[in-house]
């Protein structure tokens, strides 16, 4: 018996029915890959046209394994080729699957009997390398793109040319009073709100001592699993832990990592790091 995981989805949805071309796929993709999760979340079912009425199913289901998402599995309807009527193509989505055309990494055939040989090819849990590359990559990308945001912040509420034009000409003056050095007003002039600007002055600090830290492969990076579990990847020594619940994981990450739970993702702390998307988090290093 197929056993999906509905509890990403509102109870009012659960009850909603499966397709029956995804319960049959899915069943033997659950035989040729029995260590296999099926989950059902918001984005899994769809409204399809049957016998003239439209009805709502479950049409999609994900797919985990060791709590670490592999792929997809899903069905469509689309028109018979040169026949009336409609057909069923069956789909497998992984990040194993490399297309030059189409979704990059989804496949689908009318044959079940293919698309269940490339689920059995594709649907093999990441090893340790892969989660490294998976996490690191995240980290890399994410950390870069909260700090140009946070940089491109602090220009919102400066009228950069006006602060310039007012520095040039200090320099000029003090140049010609024989002054090696200017004084500059602490609050600039273009700025009419203060505090918003101190605000965002000390987001980009905390995001530059983040990326400053990432770059010196300093931190952790963790990736929070479907079941809970964490794999942990330690940048002085890129080894990467996997940890079968919170309560297990290093104090000097444990205590950091629980402050995470009220923070919202691209909320920087240089003391404790960032949650990034996909689940993963950039930990600072240090006690």
């Amino acid at each position: 018996m197929l056993v999906i995981d509905k509890e990403q989805i509102n109870a009012d949805k659960r009850q909603l029915p499966l397709h029956p071309d995804l319960e049959v796929f899915a069943t033997q993709v659950s035989f040729v890959k029995p260590l296999c999760k099926f989950v059902a979340s918001t984005n899994c079912h769809k409204q399809l046209y049957v016998d003239g009425t439209w009805v709502t199913k479950f049409n999609r289901l994900h797919v985990y394994q060791n709590g670490d998402k592999i792929g997809e599995v899903f069905v469509e309807e689309q028109s018979k080729r040169g026949a009336p009527g409609r057909e069923t193509v069956y789909g497998v989505k992984s990040f194993r699957i490399e297309k030059q055309r189409g979704t990059r990494d989804e496949t689908f055939t009318r044959d079940m009997k293919v698309a269940l040989r490339t689920a059995k090819k594709m649907f093999v849990a990441r090893g340790d390398d892969e989660l490294r590359t998976l996490i690191d990559n995240t980290i890399a990308h994410e950390i870069s793109s909260v700090a140009i945001y946070k940089k491109r912040a602090l220009h919102d509420y400066v009228d950069e040319e006006v602060e310039l034009n007012l520095y040039m000409l200090n320099a000029f003056k003090a140049r010609k009073e024989n002054r090696a050095m200017i004084t500059v007003p602490t609050n600039l002039v273009t700025v009419k709100n203060i505090a918003e600007h101190d605000r965002q002055c000390e987001e980009y600090l905390h995001i530059k001592a983040l990326l400053d830290m990432y770059k010196s492969k300093q931190g952790y990076g963790v990736k929070i699993m479907n079941d809970n579990s964490l794999a942990v990847l330690d940048y002085t020594t890129l080894s990467i832990v996997r940890y079968p619940s919170f309560d297990k994981l290093p104090d000097n990450i444990q205590t950091k990592f629980a402050m995470f739970k009220v923070l919202n993702k691209g909320e920087p702390y240089a003391h404790l790091g960032c949650k990034f998307k996909d689940d993963i988090l950039y930990i600072a290093g240090g006690a």
